[in-house]
C-alpha cells in the first residue's frame, strides 16, 4: 500500500515537472517572437534615429510647448525628463 501511494506521488510530480516545462517552452517561444519584431523594428531604423534613442533630454518646466515638441521630432530622443528650473 505504501508502495502505492509514494509511486503515484512520483508519478503526479513527474507529471507537474512535465507541465512546468511545457509552460516554460510556450513562454520562450513567445519571447523569440517578440524579440524578432524588436529586431526587425531596430533594422528600419536610420542611424540617427538609433543614435536618438540614447539621449534623455531635460526639458524646463511640466509641458512642453510647440518648440519642444518639434526638437523631440527632429532629433528622435530616447526619452524626456520635465522639470522647473527656481
Amino acid at each position: 500500500m505504501i508502495r502505492k501511494k509514494h509511486l503515484l506521488s512520483i508519478i503526479i510530480i513527474f507529471l507537474i515537472s512535465i507541465l512546468v516545462l511545457l509552460i516554460f517552452y510556450v513562454l520562450c517561444l513567445k519571447n523569440l517572437k517578440s524579440s524578432n519584431i524588436t529586431l526587425e523594428k531596430i533594422k528600419e531604423m536610420t542611424l540617427d534615429e538609433k543614435l536618438g534613442q540614447l539621449i534623455i533630454a531635460g526639458i524646463n518646466g511640466y509641458t512642453s510647448d510647440e518648440n519642444t515638441t518639434k526638437l523631440l521630432k527632429k532629433y528622435m530622443i530616447g526619452g524626456f525628463i520635465l522639470y522647473e528650473i527656481m
